[in-house]
């Protein structure tokens, strides 16, 4: 159930944008049909960064998870995911950062179906 929004200044071929997204999938371990990869056009004339000279030509992605795993599991993902998003869109690695939302377990539906949350241990 990965949802990955990306908001950028770049737009991808769509034949990257599926290359990202089944990427991604294998990443997560997640069947076909379960990946969503969305780009959020940016307007370049409205984003800035506090670097003079620094293009503001990156990347900001945001995650959404139905659980997150262990912090040394989601450092990993993350550096994968920078290094995908990256490449996806011609930018370097350190103009891609990711961000986590809290899990979306009980809190997301699919096609009006709840997403329950996990019994408690």
């Amino acid at each position: 159930m990965p949802i990955f929004h990306i908001e950028t200044t770049r737009r991808p071929a769509r034949a990257a944008l599926r290359s990202l997204a089944d990427a991604l999938g294998a990443l997560f371990d997640a069947p076909a049909g379960h990946v969503w990869v969305r780009i959020v056009p940016l307007d370049p004339a409205l984003v800035a960064e506090n670097l003079e000279g620094t293009p503001s030509d990156g990347a900001l992605v945001r995650v959404i998870l139905r659980a997150l795993p262990e912090e040394a599991v989601l450092a990993e993902r993350a550096k994968a995911i920078t290094r995908l998003v990256a490449a996806t869109l011609g930018r370097p690695e350190a103009d891609v950062h990711v961000y986590f939302d809290p899990p979306a377990a009980g809190r997301i539906a699919f096609g009006g179906e709840l997403v329950p949350r996990p019994p408690p241990a």
